[in-house]
């Protein structure tokens, strides 16, 4: 999905050559397949030297999520599902709200 954009329903991976630091959060916008409007994501970014940026999904819309991962695996199957073994500890702690 786009020139070397690693995508998952929970971040997506940027081959881009900047080094200067973003000033907060950033938005991603992607266009989806059966969508009229563009997917946006609030997320965090996390620098990888020359190899580019993760973004860190912090916010998305349900119905962003929800398409986005109906296309994830449309177009690869199950191998666009995260391996959950593999999930931040943040992410599985249950009954702790914002």
């Amino acid at each position: 999905m786009g020139r070397g954009l690693e995508i998952s329903v929970r971040t997506a991976k940027l081959p881009l050559a900047c080094t200067s630091p973003f000033a907060g959060d950033v938005t991603l916008h992607l266009s989806l397949p059966l969508r009229e409007r563009m997917f946006k994501a609030r997320c965090r970014a996390v620098s990888f030297g020359e190899r580019g940026w993760c973004l860190d999904f912090l916010e998305v819309a349900p119905e962003d999520l929800q398409l986005l991962g109906h296309t994830l695996l449309v177009e690869f199957g199950p191998a666009a599902l995260p391996n959950l073994e593999r999930r931040p500890a943040q992410d599985v702690v249950l009954g702790q709200g914002e």
